[in-house]
């Protein structure tokens, strides 16, 4: 259903977070989705996914993972912590956005973790 929701939207923006699970002793990162649904901004869970490392290319693996099913075409941000990696992916998706598709928007706006504290629950 969530996936239904997100397709029908014109647009959505990703927000990412990767951190240490010192519990488990692994990287994770967090992914929650944003876009616009019946007259209002919504934004839900989407998925964890434990990494192999924290280099941006083990990054970009992951967050292009949660965007099967997906056109990224329609992603028009992308939401971080700001870290120097979380630019590194950036710029590594936006790249891959232009191989794959010359046409489509190759920037993506990049947004502050203070986005974070607007999220509805």
């Amino acid at each position: 259903m969530l996936l239904d929701d997100i397709r029908e939207a014109d647009f959505y923006m990703i927000i990412f977070d990767e951190s240490f699970n010192k519990f488990l002793q692994k990287d994770q990162m967090d992914r929650l989705i944003r876009f616009w649904k019946a007259d209002r901004v919504t934004t839900r869970y989407l998925e964890s996914q434990f990494l192999t490392g924290g280099a941006a290319e083990n990054l970009l693996k992951a967050f292009k993972a949660a965007l099967v099913g997906l056109d990224s075409k329609h992603m028009v941000q992308l939401g971080m912590d700001g870290s120097h990696v979380n630019h590194k992916l950036q710029r590594l998706f936006t790249e891959d956005r232009k191989r794959i598709d010359p046409e489509c928007l190759t920037g993506l706006t990049l947004e502050p973790a203070v986005c974070m504290l607007c999220m509805d629950h």
